[in-house]
């Protein structure tokens, strides 16, 4: 677990990323409704920016959230050493 968190950590931030840029392709995530409602409102300032704020959101929660876990679960190694 020591070693191995700060690495998931990144797997988990930098998979969120990839999402945004496999919805160019396929998926329907953020960036599709962001670009759904360009193209029936047109309206891609307040559209992509409300987007790019969601990511921001989540990225920022869950390296948040990751940090948290690697103080709680890293702790006892680092006193130790």
């Amino acid at each position: 677990m020591r070693r191995s968190l700060p690495a998931c950590g990144n797997e988990v931030v930098l998979m969120l990323h990839g999402i945004a840029l496999a919805s160019v392709v396929t998926l329907h995530d953020l960036t599709g409704a962001a670009r759904q409602v360009n193209s029936i409102h047109y309206l891609p300032f307040e559209a992509f920016i409300t987007a790019a704020l969601c990511y921001l959101v989540i990225t920022v929660v869950l390296v948040g959230t990751l940090q948290l876990a690697e103080r709680r679960w890293l702790r006892p190694f680092a006193t130790r050493q």
